[in-house]
């Protein structure tokens, strides 16, 4: 399922995207945030450090994401990636 369709499914059903949160952010896929963000306006939540070439919300280690009644807390785990957290 692509992240155009992942969108569409949601928004028959009433829900809707508010944030996009980057787990592995690499250059060798397709990861969709930049439609969706489009499409949405959703916020792009990326590590600390990462670098992009538009704009996102930095979380690091201990941050909390609030979506209503839901809190997302990031948790710095020991990897390679240069965005090493879970969510």
């Amino acid at each position: 399922m692509t992240s155009i369709s992942t969108w569409r499914s949601l928004r028959s059903s009433g829900l809707r995207i508010t944030h996009v949160f980057l787990t592995h952010f690499h250059a060798d896929f397709i990861a969709g945030h930049l439609e969706l963000r489009d499409r949405t306006g959703a916020t792009i939540c990326l590590g600390r450090r990462a670098v992009a070439e538009y704009d996102f919300m930095p979380v690091g280690d201990g941050s909390v994401v609030s979506l209503g009644a839901v809190r997302i807390e990031v948790m710095k785990r020991r990897g390679t990636q240069s965005n090493p957290f879970r969510w």
